[in-house]
């Protein structure tokens, strides 16, 4: 479990919004690979985590196809969670 250390979570969400897509991309793996337990997906909800990585799926449209497809995929893995799933919509459903 991610919480164990304690910032983590915040630091990945600052590295999300770094501007080198290289540094996006290996924070939503991170993402992705702690998705797999559902106390870090609590955590990374509870931290503002979804909403980085939606925010991040929405700017990489013109980024490269790995960037895209890291995002997604840590989307995917927090959706597990029936909550996530309801922020992920409330928050893409904000922007449209």
């Amino acid at each position: 479990m991610v919480g164990q250390e304690d910032g983590v979570i915040d630091v990945l969400i600052l590295l999300i919004r770094f501007q080198h897509d290289v540094v996006r991309q290996e924070a939503a793996t991170a993402f992705w690979h702690l998705s797999n337990d559902a106390r870090n997906r609590e955590q990374i909800a509870l931290h503002g985590g979804v909403e980085a990585l939606v925010a991040l799926a929405q700017l990489c449209v013109y980024a490269s196809p790995r960037l895209q497809e890291r995002a997604a995929c840590a989307l995917w893995g927090l959706s597990v969670s029936e909550a996530n799933r309801y922020t992920q919509i409330s928050y893409l459903n904000f922007f449209s």
